[in-house]
């Protein structure tokens, strides 16, 4: 039986050297969104609005809009009882 030898090579690819760069940082002027710019002052305190919307049943079902605040009420109560969270009496 004849012995081959087989002669191997090994091929070691170099890579060049990583150099580090520092990262980019962006030139561009940035601007505070306009969206709820009315809601702050020149202060830059921010002003709460007030929605009228009633507090307690009483002023719900007592004001001009009771009928839409009937149905709200109706309807979050139909939610809570779909997922489970209101027995029906």
């Amino acid at each position: 039986m004849e012995e081959l030898e087989q002669e191997t090579q090994v091929v070691v690819e170099e890579q060049p050297a990583q150099v580090e760069q520092d990262q980019r940082r962006s030139s561009r002027v940035r601007h505070i969104p306009e969206r709820y710019g009315y809601l702050i002052t020149d202060q830059g305190d921010v002003l709460l609005m007030d929605q009228d919307e009633p507090v307690t049943y009483q002023e719900a079902i007592t004001s001009p809009e009771s009928e839409k605040w009937l149905e709200a009420m109706k309807s979050e109560m139909d939610s809570m009882m779909q997922v489970g969270l209101q027995k029906e009496d």
